[in-house]
């Protein structure tokens, strides 16, 4: 999956419920990788968690804080898109939660340890 069409299904899966459902279907023909479907998981929330879980039972217990979910990540052996996608991910989440507390931030990038 390219990091456009990523963007594309996280978009959709936080939209009403129809299209949110539509958008479920969607993903599951397009065969993701078990590493995508983790991240588009830890992306949601509440309800819209609730479906995605429904619709891919077998991330639930994969839904983890990113201590326990890189480990993971790392022995399913990502390629290098793959590595990529984790790597923008991992720094929104944590650009997000610091530019929260320190509006004077404007931009870090952080390399993972692959």
């Amino acid at each position: 999956m390219t990091r456009l069409e990523y963007q594309k299904f996280k978009v959709i899966l936080l939209a009403n419920v129809e299209d949110r459902l539509l958008g479920l279907e969607a993903l599951k023909n397009s065969n993701p990788s078990d590493i995508e479907l983790m991240l588009i998981g830890k992306y949601l929330h509440n309800h819209k968690r609730y479906d995605f879980i429904k619709m891919f039972p077998q991330i639930e217990d994969k839904l983890v804080p990113w201590e326990e979910l890189f480990p993971i990540i790392c022995k399913l052996k990502p390629n290098k898109e793959t590595k990529e996608l984790v790597e923008h991910e991992f720094n929104n989440s944590l650009i997000h939660m610091i530019k929260e507390h320190h509006k004077f931030i404007d931009d870090i990038k952080i390399q993972l340890k692959w």
